[in-house]
């Protein structure tokens, strides 16, 4: 299972990076809340599956009947690297405005508020997330960039990508990296998030 798989890669990367480079020395790895942060993950986990199943039969309608094959062709043509630097800065842009959103609008903040509600932030703080943000529709951002041609295959890596960059920013890791603290999300400016 590829859930089940980036948890455990996430902690044997992250886990010994936090213990040696870390902003809170004193914090423990396994704090109070490690339970509800595994809980949230496999039961969000299991419900993305679940959507992700169910969306097949609708994505394959909608590709039957759209008609952009100018676009589709141009997209599918990209080099695959391409294709991941593409996706990555459409989901950038559109995580970014959701994200927003999740703050400024209060039935989108009833979804994610559960995700803040760690008191102390590690890699397994990043798993905190409520089962309830499935009805908030932030899964279907994927599914329209198979529709217009990019290969599933960079949107899955793109996707594994995210999680990993997502897992890193929880982490109590790494102060400040410099001027990058002003391109990039980074943990030392998540944790003021």
């Amino acid at each position: 299972d590829f859930f089940i798989l980036n948890v455990i890669f996430c902690v044997v990367l992250f886990v010994p990076l936090e213990r040696i480079f870390p902003k809170r020395p004193e914090q423990h790895v396994f704090r109070t809340e490690w339970r509800e942060d595994l809980l949230y993950y496999f039961i969000s986990s299991l419900f993305v599956q679940i959507f992700a199943f169910t969306t097949f039969a609708p994505s394959n309608f909608i590709l039957d009947h759209i008609k952009i094959e100018n676009l589709r062709a141009w997209v599918s043509a990209l080099p695959l690297f391409m294709q991941v630097i593409a996706i990555m800065i459409i989901t950038d842009f559109v995580q970014y405005w959701l994200h927003r959103a999740f703050h400024r609008v209060p039935f989108l903040w009833g979804f994610h508020a559960v995700h803040h509600s760690a008191e102390h932030l590690n890699v397994l703080a990043a798993y905190r997330l409520g089962w309830t943000r499935f009805f908030s529709g932030g899964w279907l951002l994927f599914m329209p960039l198979v529709w217009i041609g990019f290969h599933p295959g960079a949107v899955f890596a793109t996707l594994a990508l995210n999680l990993l960059y997502q897992s890193w920013i929880h982490t109590d890791l790494i102060p400040k990296l410099g001027w990058l603290e002003y391109i990039l999300n980074t943990p030392s400016n998540h944790r003021v998030h």
